[in-house]
């Protein structure tokens, strides 16, 4: 195969961009969730149908100085120590409701 020979594309569709998470309250991470798993749903819609586009993991959609403020504050860790699992479970927590914010929802 020679370079004539490569495939070329020349109708792409549009990629989907990742988003950016740069809060720090459970509400926040609930609506980046939301985002995450929308971006991610349109990427796998891609993938099924031939194309590979690139599917940006968790850890590397937040913005610089929020990552480095959760794990410092959060896990305790440096920013460099933490890898994709702990940032997916950290996000996953936020979808876990605390009885005290049930509470409000109740009608006296």
């Amino acid at each position: 195969m020679g370079f004539d020979d490569a495939m070329k594309v020349l109708n792409a569709p549009a990629l989907p961009q990742p988003p950016t998470f740069k809060g720090s309250t459970k509400s926040e991470r609930r609506a980046f969730m939301r985002e995450y798993q929308r971006y991610t749903s349109q990427i796998m819609a891609l993938q099924s149908t031939g194309y590979r586009p690139f599917l940006m993991s968790v850890g590397e959609c937040i913005d610089l100085f929020s990552k480095r403020r959760i794990v410092m504050f959060d896990f305790g860790k440096s920013h460099g120590d933490v890898t994709e699992a702990p940032w997916g479970v950290w996000f996953m927590e936020a979808h876990d409701e605390e009885p005290v914010e049930l509470d409000a929802l109740k009608k006296p």
